[in-house]
């Protein structure tokens, strides 16, 4: 996680409201779905192994059977966090937007 960003700057980043955020960062026992957790993810900057690790804690898993999880995972990799990006190209492949 990039130590520089504060929560305001993370969830206003992927324009969650600040008690969802914080429900689920602080909140051992949420459990968000993907998506949400593909975008919080964006939002803290992590890249693919922290992305992953934290997939794998709310129960999911990148695949590559999946254009949402291949498109988002391209972004991390290149280390491009901007949800508004990654967002018109998930739309522009048919692909449900991040929240």
């Amino acid at each position: 996680r990039n130590k520089d960003l504060t929560d305001p700057m993370v969830y206003n980043r992927i324009n969650m409201q600040r008690q969802s955020f914080n429900r689920i960062i602080n909140d051992k026992n949420a459990c968000p779905r993907k998506r949400t957790a593909l975008a919080i993810a964006i939002g803290l900057e992590l890249n693919l192994k922290e992305t992953e690790d934290l997939l794998w804690r709310a129960g999911y898993a990148l695949t590559n059977c999946s254009k949402l999880d291949v498109i988002v995972k391209y972004f991390i990799e290149n280390r491009r966090y901007d949800i508004i990006e990654i967002n018109m190209h998930l739309d522009y492949y048919g692909q449900q937007i991040l929240p």
